[in-house]
Protein backbone atom coordinates (compact mmCIF):
# COMPACT_ATOMS: atom_id res chain seq x y z
CA UNK A 1 0.00 0.00 0.00
CA UNK A 2 1.49 3.00 -1.06
CA UNK A 3 1.56 6.35 1.10
CA UNK A 4 0.56 9.70 0.32
CA UNK A 5 2.73 13.04 1.32
CA UNK A 6 1.85 16.08 0.71
CA UNK A 7 4.75 19.12 1.54
CA UNK A 8 3.72 21.89 3.84
CA UNK A 9 3.91 24.32 0.93
CA UNK A 10 1.80 22.58 -1.11
CA UNK A 11 -0.93 23.15 1.84
CA UNK A 12 0.05 27.05 2.32
CA UNK A 13 0.04 27.91 -1.40
CA UNK A 14 -3.57 27.14 -1.73
CA UNK A 15 -5.47 29.81 0.09
CA UNK A 16 -2.33 32.15 -0.85
CA UNK A 17 -3.63 31.81 -4.46
CA UNK A 18 -7.42 31.95 -3.35
CA UNK A 19 -6.55 35.27 -0.82
CA UNK A 20 -4.99 36.47 -4.41
CA UNK A 21 -7.58 35.84 -6.59
CA UNK A 22 -10.11 37.53 -4.01
CA UNK A 23 -7.96 40.62 -3.63
CA UNK A 24 -7.49 41.16 -7.28
CA UNK A 25 -12.07 40.69 -7.53
CA UNK A 26 -12.23 43.80 -4.79
CA UNK A 27 -9.79 45.66 -6.67
CA UNK A 28 -11.28 45.34 -9.73
CA UNK A 29 -14.98 45.26 -7.83
CA UNK A 30 -14.70 49.51 -7.48
CA UNK A 31 -13.22 49.71 -10.60
CA UNK A 32 -15.38 48.60 -13.04
CA UNK A 33 -18.65 50.80 -11.05
CA UNK A 34 -16.11 53.94 -11.42
CA UNK A 35 -15.18 53.29 -15.10
CA UNK A 36 -18.86 52.73 -15.37
CA UNK A 37 -19.96 55.85 -14.04
CA UNK A 38 -17.32 57.75 -15.43
CA UNK A 39 -18.40 56.84 -19.16
CA UNK A 40 -21.62 57.93 -18.31
CA UNK A 41 -20.65 61.40 -17.20
CA UNK A 42 -18.24 61.70 -20.05
CA UNK A 43 -21.06 60.65 -22.56
CA UNK A 44 -23.53 62.56 -20.95
CA UNK A 45 -21.13 65.76 -21.33
CA UNK A 46 -21.11 64.83 -25.14
CA UNK A 47 -24.49 64.63 -25.55
CA UNK A 48 -24.69 68.35 -24.32
CA UNK A 49 -22.65 69.34 -26.97
CA UNK A 50 -24.68 70.85 -30.13
CA UNK A 51 -25.63 69.91 -32.44
CA UNK A 52 -26.42 66.45 -30.28
CA UNK A 53 -28.14 68.46 -27.30
CA UNK A 54 -31.98 67.66 -27.26
CA UNK A 55 -32.77 69.10 -24.13
CA UNK A 56 -33.79 67.82 -20.82
CA UNK A 57 -37.71 67.16 -19.43
CA UNK A 58 -39.22 70.59 -17.78
CA UNK A 59 -41.66 68.97 -16.17
CA UNK A 60 -42.06 67.77 -12.72
CA UNK A 61 -44.75 65.09 -10.78
CA UNK A 62 -47.60 67.34 -9.74
CA UNK A 63 -49.97 65.84 -7.05
CA UNK A 64 -52.96 66.50 -8.41
CA UNK A 65 -52.64 67.09 -12.15
CA UNK A 66 -50.06 64.30 -12.65
CA UNK A 67 -47.27 66.25 -14.11
CA UNK A 68 -46.33 70.29 -14.38
CA UNK A 69 -43.75 72.98 -15.22
CA UNK A 70 -40.52 73.17 -13.36
CA UNK A 71 -40.37 76.52 -11.72
CA UNK A 72 -37.90 79.04 -13.06
CA UNK A 73 -36.66 76.28 -15.47
CA UNK A 74 -34.26 77.77 -18.53
CA UNK A 75 -34.09 75.19 -21.33
CA UNK A 76 -33.37 74.78 -24.82
CA UNK A 77 -35.69 73.44 -27.15
CA UNK A 78 -33.90 71.83 -30.92
CA UNK A 79 -35.17 70.10 -33.92
CA UNK A 80 -34.03 70.28 -37.30
CA UNK A 81 -35.76 73.54 -37.93
CA UNK A 82 -35.09 75.48 -34.71
CA UNK A 83 -32.97 76.00 -31.96
CA UNK A 84 -34.13 78.19 -29.22
CA UNK A 85 -33.91 78.83 -25.64
CA UNK A 86 -36.86 79.70 -23.70
CA UNK A 87 -37.85 79.71 -19.61
CA UNK A 88 -40.61 79.27 -16.75
CA UNK A 89 -41.28 81.50 -14.39
CA UNK A 90 -41.50 80.82 -10.96
CA UNK A 91 -45.23 79.34 -11.16
CA UNK A 92 -43.95 77.17 -14.18
CA UNK A 93 -45.47 79.62 -16.57
CA UNK A 94 -43.73 80.94 -20.05
CA UNK A 95 -43.15 84.78 -18.82
CA UNK A 96 -45.39 87.39 -19.41
CA UNK A 97 -44.90 90.48 -21.14
CA UNK A 98 -45.00 92.04 -18.08
CA UNK A 99 -47.66 93.29 -15.24
CA UNK A 100 -50.71 95.29 -15.65
CA UNK A 101 -52.90 96.21 -13.04
CA UNK A 102 -56.74 94.90 -13.12
CA UNK A 103 -57.94 92.03 -14.57
CA UNK A 104 -55.63 89.28 -16.14
CA UNK A 105 -55.95 86.87 -19.55
CA UNK A 106 -55.17 83.39 -19.73
CA UNK A 107 -53.91 81.15 -22.88
CA UNK A 108 -54.79 77.62 -22.41
CA UNK A 109 -53.49 74.92 -24.16
CA UNK A 110 -51.40 71.88 -25.61
CA UNK A 111 -47.57 72.42 -26.78
CA UNK A 112 -49.01 74.92 -29.21
CA UNK A 113 -49.79 77.32 -26.96
CA UNK A 114 -47.17 76.15 -24.32
CA UNK A 115 -44.56 76.51 -27.46
CA UNK A 116 -41.10 76.25 -25.91
CA UNK A 117 -40.07 76.43 -29.71
CA UNK A 118 -40.70 79.82 -29.89
CA UNK A 119 -38.80 82.38 -28.16
CA UNK A 120 -40.20 84.19 -24.91
CA UNK A 121 -41.40 87.25 -26.34
CA UNK A 122 -42.64 86.06 -29.60
CA UNK A 123 -44.90 83.42 -27.69
CA UNK A 124 -48.64 84.24 -28.41
CA UNK A 125 -49.30 85.42 -25.31
CA UNK A 126 -46.74 87.97 -25.22
CA UNK A 127 -47.96 89.17 -28.86
CA UNK A 128 -51.55 89.74 -27.64
CA UNK A 129 -50.63 91.72 -24.93
CA UNK A 130 -48.57 93.87 -27.02
CA UNK A 131 -51.32 93.85 -29.49
CA UNK A 132 -54.32 94.56 -27.04
CA UNK A 133 -51.37 98.01 -26.11
CA UNK A 134 -50.41 96.51 -22.75
CA UNK A 135 -53.72 97.26 -21.30
CA UNK A 136 -54.45 93.23 -20.14
CA UNK A 137 -51.54 91.37 -18.60
CA UNK A 138 -51.91 87.92 -20.28
CA UNK A 139 -50.75 84.86 -18.70
CA UNK A 140 -49.45 81.32 -20.70
CA UNK A 141 -51.14 78.12 -19.28
CA UNK A 142 -49.78 75.80 -21.75
CA UNK A 143 -48.89 72.35 -21.24
CA UNK A 144 -47.96 69.89 -23.43
CA UNK A 145 -49.48 66.48 -23.98
CA UNK A 146 -52.32 68.06 -22.14
CA UNK A 147 -55.71 67.65 -23.13
CA UNK A 148 -58.78 69.78 -22.10
CA UNK A 149 -60.05 67.67 -19.02
CA UNK A 150 -56.33 67.98 -17.69
CA UNK A 151 -56.19 71.87 -18.77
CA UNK A 152 -59.49 71.79 -16.28
CA UNK A 153 -57.75 70.93 -13.30
CA UNK A 154 -54.64 73.05 -14.44
CA UNK A 155 -57.43 76.10 -13.76
CA UNK A 156 -59.37 74.65 -10.93
CA UNK A 157 -55.46 74.03 -8.90
CA UNK A 158 -53.24 76.50 -10.55
CA UNK A 159 -54.54 79.74 -11.68
CA UNK A 160 -56.43 82.55 -9.24
CA UNK A 161 -59.73 82.96 -11.27
CA UNK A 162 -61.01 85.51 -9.15
CA UNK A 163 -58.01 88.00 -10.58
CA UNK A 164 -58.99 86.67 -14.39
CA UNK A 165 -61.17 88.57 -16.75
CA UNK A 166 -60.82 86.21 -19.83
CA UNK A 167 -60.29 82.90 -20.65
CA UNK A 168 -58.68 81.51 -24.51
CA UNK A 169 -58.59 77.95 -24.69
CA UNK A 170 -57.42 76.70 -27.83
CA UNK A 171 -58.66 73.61 -28.78
CA UNK A 172 -56.54 71.66 -30.83
CA UNK A 173 -59.19 68.96 -32.46
CA UNK A 174 -57.25 67.24 -34.75
CA UNK A 175 -55.13 65.79 -31.83
CA UNK A 176 -57.66 66.51 -28.71
CA UNK A 177 -60.53 64.91 -29.39
CA UNK A 178 -58.41 61.26 -30.02
CA UNK A 179 -56.43 62.15 -27.18
CA UNK A 180 -59.07 63.13 -24.87
CA UNK A 181 -59.79 59.22 -24.90
CA UNK A 182 -57.62 57.47 -21.85
CA UNK A 183 -57.79 53.96 -24.27
CA UNK A 184 -54.90 56.13 -26.40
CA UNK A 185 -52.36 57.11 -24.17
CA UNK A 186 -49.10 56.85 -25.06
CA UNK A 187 -46.70 53.82 -23.50
CA UNK A 188 -44.48 55.17 -21.19
CA UNK A 189 -45.98 58.65 -20.99
CA UNK A 190 -45.89 60.53 -17.35
CA UNK A 191 -48.83 60.25 -14.75
CA UNK A 192 -51.94 62.05 -15.77
CA UNK A 193 -55.30 62.98 -14.26
CA UNK A 194 -58.56 62.30 -16.29
CA UNK A 195 -62.11 63.02 -15.84
CA UNK A 196 -64.64 61.16 -17.50
CA UNK A 197 -68.35 61.62 -18.30
CA UNK A 198 -70.52 58.52 -18.35
CA UNK A 199 -73.06 60.08 -20.31
CA UNK A 200 -73.22 62.18 -23.37
CA UNK A 201 -76.57 63.49 -22.41
CA UNK A 202 -75.35 64.88 -18.79
CA UNK A 203 -71.80 66.93 -19.29
CA UNK A 204 -72.37 68.09 -15.65
CA UNK A 205 -71.14 64.91 -14.23
CA UNK A 206 -68.04 63.30 -14.19
CA UNK A 207 -65.46 61.08 -12.33
CA UNK A 208 -62.16 62.02 -11.41
CA UNK A 209 -59.62 59.70 -11.94
CA UNK A 210 -56.37 61.12 -10.30
CA UNK A 211 -52.69 60.53 -11.38
CA UNK A 212 -50.87 57.50 -10.09
CA UNK A 213 -48.86 57.57 -6.80
CA UNK A 214 -45.07 59.12 -7.09
CA UNK A 215 -44.09 55.47 -6.89
CA UNK A 216 -40.08 54.90 -7.02
CA UNK A 217 -40.30 54.15 -10.53
CA UNK A 218 -41.37 58.00 -11.00
CA UNK A 219 -39.19 59.42 -8.30
CA UNK A 220 -36.16 56.91 -10.36
CA UNK A 221 -37.76 59.54 -13.43
CA UNK A 222 -37.41 62.47 -11.95
CA UNK A 223 -34.07 62.15 -11.37
CA UNK A 224 -32.74 60.78 -14.58
CA UNK A 225 -34.89 63.78 -16.33
CA UNK A 226 -32.61 66.41 -16.04
CA UNK A 227 -29.92 64.47 -17.58
CA UNK A 228 -29.65 64.34 -21.70
CA UNK A 229 -29.02 60.61 -21.87
CA UNK A 230 -33.33 60.69 -20.82
CA UNK A 231 -34.24 62.17 -23.84
CA UNK A 232 -32.01 59.57 -25.80
CA UNK A 233 -33.23 56.94 -24.04
CA UNK A 234 -37.16 57.77 -24.75
CA UNK A 235 -36.43 57.44 -27.83
CA UNK A 236 -34.32 54.64 -28.18
CA UNK A 237 -37.03 52.39 -25.88
CA UNK A 238 -40.18 53.51 -27.54
CA UNK A 239 -40.56 50.27 -29.69
CA UNK A 240 -40.19 49.01 -26.56
CA UNK A 241 -42.45 49.90 -24.74
CA UNK A 242 -44.88 49.95 -27.44
CA UNK A 243 -44.38 46.11 -27.86
CA UNK A 244 -45.05 45.46 -24.06
CA UNK A 245 -48.19 47.39 -24.48
CA UNK A 246 -48.98 45.41 -27.54
CA UNK A 247 -48.38 42.46 -25.63
CA UNK A 248 -50.35 43.06 -22.74
CA UNK A 249 -53.31 43.88 -24.81
CA UNK A 250 -53.04 40.71 -27.20
CA UNK A 251 -52.66 38.71 -23.41
CA UNK A 252 -56.22 40.32 -22.52
CA UNK A 253 -57.89 39.25 -25.93
CA UNK A 254 -57.95 42.63 -27.85
CA UNK A 255 -57.13 42.21 -31.65
CA UNK A 256 -53.64 41.57 -32.16
CA UNK A 257 -50.84 44.09 -33.13
CA UNK A 258 -50.70 44.59 -37.28
CA UNK A 259 -47.56 42.16 -39.12
CA UNK A 260 -44.89 45.30 -39.44
CA UNK A 261 -44.75 46.04 -43.30
CA UNK A 262 -48.35 45.29 -43.80
CA UNK A 263 -50.68 47.92 -45.35
CA UNK A 264 -52.23 50.42 -42.20
CA UNK A 265 -56.01 50.76 -42.02
CA UNK A 266 -56.71 54.73 -42.37
CA UNK A 267 -57.18 56.38 -38.35
CA UNK A 268 -60.81 55.50 -37.65
CA UNK A 269 -62.64 58.72 -36.50
CA UNK A 270 -63.30 59.83 -32.84
CA UNK A 271 -65.18 57.71 -30.82
CA UNK A 272 -68.13 58.63 -28.59
CA UNK A 273 -66.31 58.56 -25.64
CA UNK A 274 -63.66 60.77 -26.73
CA UNK A 275 -66.26 62.95 -28.31
CA UNK A 276 -67.89 63.09 -25.01
CA UNK A 277 -64.79 63.36 -22.75
CA UNK A 278 -63.40 66.29 -24.71
CA UNK A 279 -67.37 68.12 -25.02
CA UNK A 280 -67.65 67.53 -21.17
CA UNK A 281 -64.34 68.72 -20.12
CA UNK A 282 -64.94 71.91 -22.59
CA UNK A 283 -68.30 71.97 -20.88
CA UNK A 284 -66.69 72.01 -17.49
CA UNK A 285 -64.10 74.71 -18.52
CA UNK A 286 -67.03 77.63 -19.56
CA UNK A 287 -68.97 76.77 -16.43
CA UNK A 288 -65.91 77.40 -14.28
CA UNK A 289 -64.55 80.51 -15.75
CA UNK A 290 -68.33 81.61 -15.64
CA UNK A 291 -68.65 80.89 -12.32
CA UNK A 292 -66.19 83.14 -11.12
CA UNK A 293 -67.30 86.07 -13.66
CA UNK A 294 -64.82 85.68 -16.41
CA UNK A 295 -65.38 85.10 -20.36
CA UNK A 296 -65.02 82.18 -22.01
CA UNK A 297 -63.73 81.59 -25.54
CA UNK A 298 -62.75 77.96 -27.58
CA UNK A 299 -60.45 78.94 -29.91
CA UNK A 300 -60.65 76.16 -32.53
CA UNK A 301 -57.84 74.62 -34.38
CA UNK A 302 -58.57 72.27 -36.92
CA UNK A 303 -57.89 70.93 -41.24
CA UNK A 304 -60.40 68.39 -40.81
CA UNK A 305 -64.23 69.33 -42.03
CA UNK A 306 -65.26 66.21 -40.79
CA UNK A 307 -64.49 67.21 -37.27
CA UNK A 308 -65.57 70.48 -37.43
CA UNK A 309 -68.68 69.90 -38.30
CA UNK A 310 -69.39 67.52 -35.35
CA UNK A 311 -67.86 69.69 -32.83
CA UNK A 312 -70.45 72.05 -34.25
CA UNK A 313 -73.02 69.70 -33.58
CA UNK A 314 -72.09 68.70 -30.43
CA UNK A 315 -71.17 72.30 -28.83
CA UNK A 316 -74.84 73.91 -30.38
CA UNK A 317 -76.16 72.99 -26.83
CA UNK A 318 -73.85 74.68 -24.44
CA UNK A 319 -74.02 78.11 -26.09
CA UNK A 320 -70.42 77.86 -26.17
CA UNK A 321 -68.01 81.07 -27.69
CA UNK A 322 -65.89 79.82 -30.00
CA UNK A 323 -63.40 81.34 -32.99
CA UNK A 324 -62.29 78.89 -35.99
CA UNK A 325 -58.76 79.85 -36.55
CA UNK A 326 -58.07 78.78 -39.65
CA UNK A 327 -60.29 80.66 -41.70
CA UNK A 328 -59.72 83.70 -39.43
CA UNK A 329 -55.53 83.18 -40.17
CA UNK A 330 -56.59 83.12 -43.83
CA UNK A 331 -58.51 86.06 -43.74
CA UNK A 332 -55.64 87.41 -42.16
CA UNK A 333 -53.43 86.83 -45.21
CA UNK A 334 -51.95 83.99 -43.69
CA UNK A 335 -50.33 81.23 -46.09
CA UNK A 336 -51.72 77.54 -44.48
CA UNK A 337 -48.68 76.01 -46.06
CA UNK A 338 -46.64 78.18 -43.54
CA UNK A 339 -48.54 78.02 -40.28
CA UNK A 340 -46.16 75.29 -39.37
CA UNK A 341 -42.96 74.62 -38.81
CA UNK A 342 -41.13 72.21 -41.44
CA UNK A 343 -39.80 69.46 -39.05
CA UNK A 344 -43.13 69.51 -36.82
CA UNK A 345 -46.69 70.95 -36.53
CA UNK A 346 -46.34 73.36 -34.29
CA UNK A 347 -46.91 76.95 -34.93
CA UNK A 348 -44.19 79.42 -35.98
CA UNK A 349 -43.47 82.22 -34.49
CA UNK A 350 -45.03 84.84 -36.91
CA UNK A 351 -48.24 82.00 -37.14
CA UNK A 352 -48.49 83.11 -33.11
CA UNK A 353 -48.21 87.11 -33.73
CA UNK A 354 -51.00 86.30 -36.45
CA UNK A 355 -52.68 84.51 -33.40
CA UNK A 356 -52.59 87.03 -31.38
CA UNK A 357 -53.36 90.32 -33.75
CA UNK A 358 -56.98 87.83 -34.26
CA UNK A 359 -57.83 87.37 -30.87
CA UNK A 360 -57.06 91.45 -30.40
CA UNK A 361 -59.03 92.17 -33.54
CA UNK A 362 -62.11 89.70 -32.30
CA UNK A 363 -63.60 91.82 -29.97
CA UNK A 364 -63.43 89.71 -27.22
CA UNK A 365 -61.50 91.79 -25.11
CA UNK A 366 -63.56 94.92 -25.48
CA UNK A 367 -65.76 94.34 -21.80
CA UNK A 368 -64.75 92.25 -18.96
Amino acid sequence: MQASCTSTSDLTAAPAARSSRLRTALEWGWRIPLAVCLALVLFEAFLRTPPLRVGVSPVTYHPELGYWHKAGYQGQSFSACYSVPYGLDAQGLRPSRGPVPGKKAILLGDSQVEAVMVADEQVMHQRLQAHLGDRIEVLNYGLAGSGADLQHLVLRHLADLDQVGWVVQLVNLDSDVYEANPNNDKPGQRPRARLLFDDPADLDHFRLIPPEPFTGMEQFREVFSGFQLYSYSRAALLPVRRLIREVRQTLKGAPPPPVAGAPQPARTGPSELSWTNLIGAIRQNQKLVTAHGARYLALVWNRDPHLLAEWQRRTAPLGLQTLDLAPALAASGVDPAGVSFPCDHHFTAATHDAIAKVLARSGFFDRS
